[in-house]
């Protein structure tokens, strides 16, 4: 049998078939590659651009007991923290808080850190002081009666009951309390629940209608409360920012000394076991 001559240039046009195709598929390849690379390039571009976000709209992190990092509305400013008691010096009096309300009848419990801003209301008539404060059950852990300790397990009840007082208001039926789910958007950190809580003063607390939102999160045994006072009518622009805030927030769940409700034998429901999502 005679085989096929392909020295008539036969060989050569098959050769350059084969390499046409080749070089099809490593196009396609190479277009693939490309695709995610494009993609790479967006995620990374959308993630700097929501870094900027929150450095234009937060303070840079703080942090105090059980609270490892949070970062306020850049507006807000620190209210100085009470000098520390003179060591060996037990007739030395103790300095007032500054960062408790002179504005409303009540002292906070728990207080870990409090701000001051100038907050503008929605038709930017009116500029008024506006307070931000970060509350913590931790050092009821450290108290020497047990009884006294036993009051950590309702703390953000007790608060709220305690900031409707100051403010004049009835205290917000729990089916009226709202899950607050951060982030909103885009999410490149995890997933955090709250308990919102908003009430409405039946007096000017801060000079003008005044209400309140307090935002609840638990983990363990610990639980934390970030409580912001501002016009009844403040700009939305600030709530924006406080969902963005929130989203930092970082609560250790450690107790001082490993003291537990447990070990304690607390009885009877605990507040709404909001945290993040593991």
């Amino acid at each position: 049998m005679q085989g096929v001559d392909l020295s008539d240039g036969t060989a050569a046009a098959v050769s350059v078939r084969l390499c046409f195709a080749w070089t099809l598929v490593s196009m396609g390849l190479l277009g693939c590659g490309a695709a995610k690379y494009e993609q790479r390039l967006i995620e990374t571009t959308k993630y700097f651009a929501y870094v900027k976000k929150m450095d234009d709209n937060l303070r840079q992190p703080w942090s105090a007991g059980s609270v490892n990092a949070y970062r306020v509305p850049k507006q807000f400013n620190p209210l100085p923290s009470p000098a520390p008691d003179a060591a060996d010096d037990a007739e030395a009096p103790d300095e007032p808080d500054s960062r408790q309300p002179d504005y409303m009848d009540i002292e906070l419990p728990g207080l870990l850190g409090g701000w001051r801003a100038t907050v503008d209301t929605k038709d930017g008539t009116e500029s008024v002081s506006s307070y931000l404060y970060v509350l913590s059950n931790y050092d009821l852990f450290t108290l020497a009666d047990s009884d006294e300790r036993l009051s950590a397990v309702n703390f953000s009840h007790d608060l709220v009951s305690q900031v409707a007082t100051a403010l004049g208001a009835p205290r917000p039926a729990e089916n009226t309390w709202n899950e607050l789910r951060v982030p909103l958007g885009e999410k490149y950190v995890e997933t955090q629940t709250f308990t919102e809580v908003r009430m409405h003063a039946t007096k000017p607390v801060i000079g003008v209608p005044t209400k309140a939102s307090l935002y609840m999160i638990q983990a363990n045994d610990i639980q934390v409360v970030i409580l912001l006072v501002v016009p009844q009518d403040a700009d939305d622009k600030l709530f924006g920012q406080m969902n963005m805030s929130l989203e930092t927030l970082e609560v250790s769940p450690e107790t001082p000394q490993g003291v537990t409700l447990e070990a304690e034998g607390a009885e009877g429901g605990t507040p709404p076991r909001a945290g993040r999502n593991f």
